[in-house]
């Protein structure tokens, strides 16, 4: 009896250990990639393409852009954005993205943020644009 449960328990302890060697790589591909999507480098890129293609639009648009479960604080400079993820993890909060974009925005900073919106309006014959955050 005691040769069955042996093999038993190497089997269990088998299988476990088979299933977790399958399942592993799936779970870190999603982890890695939900903190590739909301890193600072990335934000930055999907905002200032945001923020430029609303130049393209002819009289009116309005742009909002949410990412859930992380903050941000970002800073717009002469034509530039600054973001920095607020995550929990000490290590994770030093990465930042910088990207430039095409039309002119008034220089302003924001602090844990994560909903924006991209405002252009064409008054007077004139593009007028806004960026918000909130």
């Amino acid at each position: 009896m005691a040769a069955i449960d042996f093999l038993g328990i190497v089997l269990v302890i088998f299988l476990t250990f088979v299933t977790v060697a399958a399942m592993l790589p799936k779970l870190l591909e999603l982890i890695i990639q939900a903190i590739s999507l909301t890193s600072g480098e990335s934000v930055a890129r999907q905002l200032s393409g945001l923020i430029t293609i609303s130049g393209a639009a002819p009289y009116k648009i309005e742009i909002n852009h949410t990412i859930e479960k992380v903050k941000y604080d970002v800073d717009i400079q002469t034509r530039t954005i600054l973001v920095k993820p607020k995550y929990k993890v000490p290590y994770a909060e030093k990465s930042r993205g910088i990207e430039p974009f095409a039309i002119p925005l008034q220089d302003k900073s924001y602090k844990d943020v994560n909903s924006f919106t991209i405002l252009k309006e064409l008054v007077g014959g004139k593009s007028q644009y806004e960026f918000e955050a909130k």
